[in-house]
């Protein structure tokens, strides 16, 4: 939760907004979160410690059937062009739909310390003259570990970049 943005400010509620380290000391709380010098409270307002972790999937345009295509996410910044690794396993399910009503699903994991991950999924519901994406249903499991937040942001379709 963001301290704020005006007012008193105690060390001890900075220290417990700043999850790198604990101290009562302004001048190293201030230095684990990046503030130069001089130091003062009134840095922390507004201040969080709180990180958006966006997860993107990354899936086949297009599909036939009885093939296996790789189901992709990563954990980024929220334009997706700077890794951020994650801080628990994630389970990430997707579920595709075809424009002439084929559908298949998987599930990957995106485990703790990492920023990618994949799986083979098995499209043997699929049109076999082939399909584009229709619909894409995805979710992330758990919804918030630690001072991370995830949340899904985008859909690629392309090649999976882990």
């Amino acid at each position: 939760m963001a301290l704020q943005s005006s007012g008193a400010i105690s060390i001890s509620e900075i220290n417990a907004e700043v999850t790198a380290i604990n101290s009562n000391s302004l001048t190293d709380l201030s230095t684990a979160v990046s503030f130069t010098a001089p130091h003062a409270m009134s840095e922390f307002y507004g201040y969080s410690a709180s990180t958006t972790v966006y997860i993107n999937a990354y899936i086949p345009n297009y599909a036939g059937c009885y093939n296996y295509y790789t189901f992709a996410a990563t954990a980024t910044n929220a334009s997706a062009t700077s890794s951020i690794p994650v801080n628990t396993t994630l389970t990430v399910s997707i579920g595709w739909n075809g424009d002439l009503g084929g559908y298949f699903s998987g599930y990957l994991y995106i485990t703790a310390g990492s920023s990618c991950g994949s799986t083979g999924a098995y499209s043997g519901g699929i049109y076999c003259g082939g399909e584009y994406v229709s619909i894409v249903n995805w979710s992330i499991s758990p919804q918030s570990s630690g001072n991370q937040s995830y949340v899904s942001n985008i859909d690629f379709y392309g090649t999976a970049p882990c």
